[in-house]
């Protein structure tokens, strides 16, 4: 990945790895800060650009993008502001 890309410029160091460790065959979870609160031209937007929307709350938005390959349309969309890839949490241990 070129480290001018959109990707590279919106993603963190320990999210570029996670993407790199990530399945690139399957779903990926995504977390987006946009600019602002999406208006719904924009929110048709990222849906166009593959993302399944699962909240959209104030600039925040969790989203599945069902074919990795498509984060680069994500990130070119001049309101995304930052990427998140989505991590696996653990509940603590219940042991007191």
């Amino acid at each position: 990945m070129d480290l001018k890309s959109p990707v590279e410029r919106k993603m963190g160091a320990r999210d570029r790895r996670r993407l790199a460790e990530a399945s690139t065959t399957g779903p990926l979870g995504i977390l987006l800060r946009l600019t602002s609160k999406a208006s719904p031209p924009q929110e048709q937007e990222l849906r166009e650009a593959g993302l399944d929307i699962q909240y959209l709350v104030g600039p925040t938005v969790t989203a599945v993008l069902p074919d990795p390959s498509r984060l680069e349309a994500v990130a070119r969309l001049p309101f995304v502001e930052q990427i998140e890839v989505s991590s696996t949490l653990y509940p603590e241990s219940s042991d007191h």
